[in-house]
């Protein structure tokens, strides 16, 4: 992404949280925050999306935290989640797009130039 948006370094950073108050307080972390031409993208990386044991679909938390986060910074941010995982139910990408985040599994990363 680096590349492809021509980026420095000043306007990438990693590993960040926020922390809000409604009510209660509420702490979120990500992993990418990148500027790019005044919007802010926002990547949650993955290795898995699901665990086999118990079920847990970690991929829809992830849309859900993710669409969270993209409203805080406002109607300009883009979301992203890479994963490594190349088997993704269509019902998230259908639900990813529903709230305008893109998700890029381990074949879109490897062959495409995204962005």
């Amino acid at each position: 992404m680096k590349e492809n948006l021509k980026l420095n370094d000043e306007f990438i950073g990693l590993n960040y949280s926020i922390t809000r108050i409604y009510g209660e307080k509420v702490r979120n972390e990500f992993d990418v925050l990148m500027i790019n031409k005044n919007s802010p993208i926002i990547v949650e990386c993955k290795t898995s999306n699901y665990d086999k044991i118990t079920k847990r679909n970690f991929l829809q938390e992830t849309i859900y935290k993710l669409d969270s986060l993209k409203k805080e910074f406002g109607l300009s941010a883009k979301g992203y989640i890479f994963t490594l995982d190349n088997e993704i139910k269509e019902t998230d990408y259908e639900r990813a797009k529903i709230y305008g985040i893109e998700i890029m599994n381990r074949e879109k990363i490897l062959k495409e130039k995204f962005l």
